[in-house]
């Protein structure tokens, strides 16, 4: 049997969302027509009990005109799985856009392996943050599945 695996963007701040759709002028109808989801779903992001997926989180960021910094909590050390699903992409977009195999991208999120230079410049174009920032995140990833922290 299948599985449905549902993907979500992890650091929305809600009360941020509630306070850009005001600031606006839109209610939570309004800002629903224009994502395209019920004012059901954008309650339940404006209170904390669901997150939209990363394509409903890249709507949010265009239709209220902010970056992710002003939606989101800032996080000691976000994952680079947090910043492709923040760029709006799936593991199955990502792996199309940058041309790296599958067990490649999914080890190197996952911290089996550190990425190639070529291959961080191409996530980093994608995932819109600085190669620097992709070594970084994986190194620091790696080390801490290693125990070499």
């Amino acid at each position: 049997m299948d599985r449905m695996v549902r993907r979500v963007v992890h650091g929305l701040d809600p009360a941020a969302l509630a306070r850009l759709r005001r600031d606006r002028g839109l209610t939570q109808d309004d800002l629903a027509l224009q994502v395209g989801v019920t004012s059901h779903a954008i309650h339940t992001w404006e209170s904390g009990r669901s997150k939209p997926g990363p394509q409903n989180f890249k709507r949010l960021l265009r239709i209220l005109q902010v970056t992710e910094g002003e939606l989101v909590i800032a996080t000691a050390q976000p994952s680079l799985a947090a910043h492709r699903q923040r760029a709006g992409l799936t593991q199955t977009a990502a792996i199309e856009a940058t041309g790296i195999p599958r067990h490649r991208l999914l080890d190197i999120e996952r911290g089996v392996r550190l990425p190639r230079p070529e291959d961080a410049e191409k996530i980093a174009a994608i995932y819109s943050i600085m190669p620097t920032e992709v070594m970084e995140l994986c190194q620091t990833l790696h080390n801490q599945r290693t125990g070499q922290c």
